[in-house]
């Protein structure tokens, strides 16, 4: 690793978060293709909870490939302990963070005839909890 370019060095470490963002994109178009024969209704609940699932997916590739670094680092120096610690706390923080992404953003009186504007939680809910349980 201390040797060769750094440009070859950040790409062979970007790459993991790349193909990540890639493959999630992919399985949205995908998905929009065959719901497409639904109707409108439930093209327009992908298009309105695709952008969420797109923010926690960058979130959970943001904890992974950002904890990757620091626990390669301890893993090197011989410390698998701290190395599995500071693991534990990249995923905790990142289940911690996607839950409070998931429920912080919808008021609770969304649904209100004045509150309109914020009536797309309805869609992802159904749509986001049945996906984790197949997950």
């Amino acid at each position: 690793m201390g040797e060769g370019s750094v440009a070859a060095a950040l790409a062979r470490l970007g790459l993991p978060a790349l193909v990540g963002m890639m493959v999630s994109a992919l399985y949205g178009v995908v998905d929009a293709y065959f719901v497409g024969g639904l109707g409108t209704g439930h093209v327009g609940a992908i298009a309105v909870f695709f952008p969420i699932a797109q923010v926690l997916v960058g979130l959970g590739l943001a904890f992974g490939v950002g904890a990757a670094s620091p626990i390669f680092r301890l893993l090197g120096g011989g410390d698998s302990k701290g190395a599995g610690r500071f693991a534990s706390t990249a995923l905790l923080s990142g289940l911690l963070a996607g839950a409070v992404a998931v429920f912080f953003p919808f008021p609770p009186d969304a649904s209100e005839p004045e509150r309109r504007p914020f009536r797309g939680h309805a869609f992802p809910t159904p749509t986001f909890f049945p996906a984790l349980r197949r997950a």
